[in-house]
């Protein structure tokens, strides 16, 4: 089974998608890590959706962050961060209500491809 994450950072500063193969991380990346402009951002933000929604393709996508021993690099790992959102066999689950930040970008620039339950969500946490 492959799962793509969603993972954010509470001080909003970061977005990471993590792809799965069952439990083993196959592939993973930083968004922005190297900064950007608006609309490389908004971009970056769009591609970070095509990624996990064709995150069964997996092996031809470019850019995953690999550590010293040749491994994805798990983003995921300290107090700071957390899984906002997962896809996996074509659906879309909410795994926090933390969409403040790049998350909340994340959705705010894909609303035109989210499931009705999680655009609900944003637009109650942002009073649209």
């Amino acid at each position: 089974m492959i799962e793509a994450k969603l993972i954010g950072e509470r001080s909003a500063g970061m977005t990471a998608v993590q792809i799965y193969n069952t439990e083993e991380l196959v592939w993973s990346h930083y968004y922005f890590s190297e900064g950007c402009g608006e609309s490389g951002y908004k971009e970056g933000l769009r591609q970070a959706f095509d990624d996990m929604k064709d995150c069964k393709n997996y092996t031809e996508y470019d850019g995953n962050d690999l550590d010293e021993s040749g491994d994805p690099i798990d983003y995921y790992g300290d107090d700071q961060e957390f899984l906002a959102l997962s896809f996996c066999n074509k659906t879309w689950k909410i795994e926090n209500n933390n969409l403040d930040g790049q998350t909340s970008d994340f959705i705010k620039y894909n609303l035109d491809r989210l499931p009705e339950e999680i655009i609900n969500l944003y637009k109650f946490y942002n009073d649209l």
